[in-house]
């Protein structure tokens, strides 16, 4: 009884201390104004929470958003009875505090150390660019705390095995898919080691993985009909495609003719400020479609063509992507007014050296797995993990704020097993902690 409620104090003493950080910084500053949009996930909230569905206008369905977010922050409005925007904000830090004591649970999982685990844990629960994620209505902080479980359960079950453990992994899948199409590939990862041979105790099932999969789908398919019934067209999560490629055309602003070459691509993206005072050349494009009504089908196959004549310039963009995804979010700085630049202000300048260390480590790991392998599946997992994230968004978009939801696996990836001193371990923790050498 002594040892669980010793095991109890460090989750319990996070969570209150990542609350505690979250709601002073939210009492102390103004909100972000829903606009864009965090607009319309407060809309779609505001709707579930009066029983009207994912719905924008309350009557007719709505598939452009993905439906997790809006669906919690709505069930959240209707039980505290507030939907507005300082509620949204409590429901922000509530979901930031769960984020931490998963991240604490991950970390105990890979290195077997409550010491390691909580420093972990620390780090991640007065990480600026959380924080001050609490003053948008955004889905970033849901997407984190399902991140992180959904990270946390696939590797105790790559570890331990089990029918169980799958299915509560799939399942996992299925939720943290919702909330964002990106994270379809998850069922890959346990197909990935399925056919390496690794050592015989860490090695899982091809039944456990069909499990897993049947419960991603369980979870997932339920939505995918609701999009077909009232839509007519196959829409497994959302129905941001079209958004995502006229987005990308339209802020596109591709050199002029002879000066193409991919690397010189990547240098005038950097160097240049799209469009001047015309606009990007994209969204000339775009305007010129507009102005020709064209719309559907055609509108998409027209936007790709745009796409392939300038193919150096959108796979330097996506280089680009990977870089900018790597950046610290420090949208509250810019929104808040607080500065225009980055070189302007010395804080965003002191959390932009303090978060790229972990991009390093992060490198680190790799280069370690790469030439020397790892005894378990541990931090292979959590790296083929945020590779795959970190890939699919340098293809969509790049956006420093969609790295938050994997900062917990990031931050896990720090050496933190040279701060355990003893084991310290019971023997579940030990037997979960990879195998990872210290």
């Amino acid at each position: 009884m002594k040892g669980m409620a010793q095991s109890a104090i460090p989750p319990v003493f996070l969570f209150l201390f990542s609350l505690s950080v979250c709601v002073v910084f939210t009492m102390l500053t103004d909100a972000i104004p829903p606009q864009n949009d965090a607009a319309e996930y407060f809309r779609l909230a505001e709707n579930v929470a009066v029983g009207k569905g994912i719905s924008l206008d309350g009557s007719r369905p709505y598939s452009y958003r993905p439906p997790l977010f809006p669906a919690l922050l709505g069930g959240w409005f209707f039980v505290s009875g507030h939907p507005t925007v300082i509620s949204a904000r409590i429901y922000q830090c509530v979901c930031i505090a769960f984020s931490v004591v998963l991240s604490y649970f991950l970390a105990l999982a890979v290195f077997g150390s409550r010491r390691s685990a909580v420093g972990m844990a620390s780090i991640l629960a007065i990480h600026p660019s959380l924080v001050t994620y609490t003053a948008f209505v955004l889905q970033e902080p849901t997407l984190l705390l399902f991140t992180t479980l959904t990270a946390w359960l696939t590797l105790r079950w790559i570890n331990s095995g089990g029918v169980s453990s799958a299915c509560a992994a799939g399942v996992s899948w299925g939720l943290v898919t919702l909330g964002k199409f990106v994270t379809v590939f998850l069922p890959l990862i346990p197909l990935l080691f399925l056919l390496c041979p690794g050592k015989k105790r860490y090695r899982i099932s091809s039944r456990e993985v069909f499990w897993a999969c049947v419960m991603f789908l369980i979870v997932l398919v339920p939505w995918t009909a609701r999009n077909y019934y009232h839509f007519h067209r196959l829409v497994p999560v959302n129905d941001q495609g079209l958004g995502m490629l006229e987005w990308n055309v339209r802020h596109a602003d591709p050199p002029a003719s002879g000066k193409e070459g991919l690397s010189s691509n990547l240098l005038y993206i950097f160097r240049h400020r799209p469009g001047g005072t015309t606009g990007p050349a994209g969204d000339t494009f775009v305007e010129k479609l507009d102005a020709e009504g064209v719309r559907g089908e055609m509108r998409r196959e027209r936007m790709v063509g745009y796409v392939l004549d300038h193919w150096r310039y959108f796979l330097a963009q996506r280089v680009w992507n990977a870089m900018y995804f790597a950046v610290p979010s420090i949208d509250w700085w810019f929104h808040s007014g607080k500065v225009n630049n980055v070189r302007e202000n010395l804080p965003v300048l002191l959390l932009m050296m303090l978060h790229l260390p972990f991009y390093i480590f992060f490198a680190v790991r790799v280069w370690g797995l790469l030439r020397e392998g790892d005894p378990g599946y541990s931090i292979p997992y959590l790296v083929v993990f945020f590779l795959f994230y970190w890939i699919t968004y340098a293809m969509l978009w790049g956006e420093p704020r969609f790295s938050l939801p994997v900062y917990s696996v990031l931050i896990t990836l720090a050496p933190w097993e040279r701060i355990s001193r003893a084991p310290e371990t019971t023997e579940t923790e030990g037997s979960a902690a990879g195998g990872l050498r210290s």
